[in-house]
């Protein structure tokens, strides 16, 4: 418990308050976006990013602060959140905050452009996230059950590619209801085209080289319009 820590005990009043704060207002995954001005706010005190960096010591590093200044992960909260869940079975099945956890990581994996051994190192070697989104170590062999953990739902007409709604939400918002729906139809295609699927998150392949070969086809719009082929 945090009011035990003695690392927690020796903070100051303003620096348990920011603790809390931070620990409260992150996601699922452990990352908030930073907004000094609005922590300063809230606790009537003067927020420095050398603040937030402050709860790093010799001993532990607490905080991972990105280059941008934009986002920071605080490193052990994922594992506070999902607990041990090594132990589960293949039968065994996910509460809905780890469910929730699980596709926050995705997200952030995707905003920051890491990857999941990335993920791993910055929080400690979390395996466990890399087993539960790629099946490998969850018994019956590499590849299969890696949608295990995550409800995804099937989208286009050969019902190949599978997003999760958050996932779904978040391209939505970004790339707009046409890019996606045409993402959508191309990745479809080209999966079924395959025969197999190669991609551990559909989420990311769309980011990685769909949407930019929707817009080739669209006669080089950075963002797909149908109006250009008119």
């Amino acid at each position: 418990m945090k009011w035990e820590d003695p690392w927690f005990m020796e903070l100051s009043a303003k620096h348990k308050l920011l603790w809390l704060y931070l620990v409260d207002k992150c996601n699922n995954a452990g990352v908030w976006k930073v907004n000094l001005r609005v922590v300063s706010m809230f606790l009537n005190e003067t927020i420095t990013i050398e603040d937030i960096l402050s709860f790093n010591d010799d001993l532990k590093v607490r905080v991972h602060l990105f280059a941008s200044n934009t986002s920071l992960l605080i490193k052990e909260f994922v594992k506070f959140q999902i607990m041990d869940i090594n132990a589960l079975d293949e039968k065994a099945k996910l509460t809905n905050l780890q469910k929730n956890c699980l596709a926050e990581i995705v997200q952030y994996l995707e905003d920051e452009t890491l990857t999941l051994d990335d993920f791993n190192v910055l929080t400690g070697k979390l395996q466990v996230v890399y087993a539960l989104l790629t099946g490998i170590g969850k018994g019956k062999g590499k590849g299969k059950g890696k949608d295990k953990g995550i409800d995804k739902i099937v989208h286009g007409e050969y019902k190949r590619v599978k997003l999760t709604d958050v996932e779904y939400q978040r391209l939505l918002k970004k790339y707009g209801g046409t890019a996606l729906d045409s993402a959508i139809i191309e990745l479809d295609l080209h999966i079924e085209g395959k025969g197999t699927d190669p991609y551990d998150s559909h989420c990311a392949a769309m980011q990685k080289w769909v949407f930019d070969a929707v817009a080739r086809k669209g006669g080089g719009q950075k963002r797909y319009d149908p109006s250009a082929n008119l």
